[in-house]
């Protein structure tokens, strides 16, 4: 969460509530999850890792899982925890060094999949990592929109990578909820719960 591995694409900014779901959210859904501002109703049918940025779920220097697989992240940097949120509380990633790294787990190994948070990036950072599974998946977003990239299924690599890059438009500075899907076909991409 908030690099692209440990050696680039710093978010710069903060992250809250981020989640990846075993599933492609339907349009309904992510306009749902973006109205609720975070708030857990329902929607943790195949919630794979949940992220919450609340102190109350910080343990020493790891943020807890909350979806049933515990996927607990060690938190690297000097992240500023315990920031205000839209909702709850958030992470501020410094953008140089700043990230949490979730151990691989084979419930992070997925063929559809949801990635969602809410997000306030910093001036005008672009392409900010926000997650990533190294040459899996991963969802970049910043002032110039959402990025998605997906692996190929049987090839090494990034081989065919970005679904989509840059779609849609992120103020800086703002509260933003940005989720991205994939179903095996097709990628979308949602700011604050409208596809774009």
């Amino acid at each position: 969460i908030g690099a692209e591995d440990e050696h680039g694409s710093y978010f710069d900014g903060k992250v809250s509530d981020a989640r990846i779901y075993e599933r492609s959210l339907s349009e309904f859904e992510v306009k749902r999850l973006y109205q609720s501002e975070g708030v857990i109703f329902g929607y943790t049918r195949n919630l794979v890792g949940h992220w919450t940025m609340n102190s109350e779920h910080l343990n020493g220097g790891s943020i807890r899982d909350i979806s049933k697989y515990r996927n607990d992240g060690q938190l690297n940097g000097n992240i500023t925890t315990d920031q205000p949120s839209i909702i709850g509380e958030s992470f501020d990633f410094d953008g140089g060094d700043d990230y949490v790294k979730v151990s691989d787990s084979s419930s992070l190994d997925v063929d559809t999949i949801t990635i969602a948070a809410w997000i306030k990036t910093t001036g005008s950072s672009t392409n900010n990592m926000v997650m990533n599974k190294e040459n899996t998946y991963e969802m970049a977003a910043g002032t110039s929109g959402v990025a998605l990239a997906v692996q190929a299924t049987g090839c090494s690599g990034w081989c065919n990578s970005w679904m989509f890059q840059d779609v849609g438009s992120i103020q800086s500075d703002t509260w933003t909820h940005v989720a991205t899907t994939w179903d095996g076909d097709k990628g979308r991409a949602y700011i604050d719960g409208e596809l774009v």
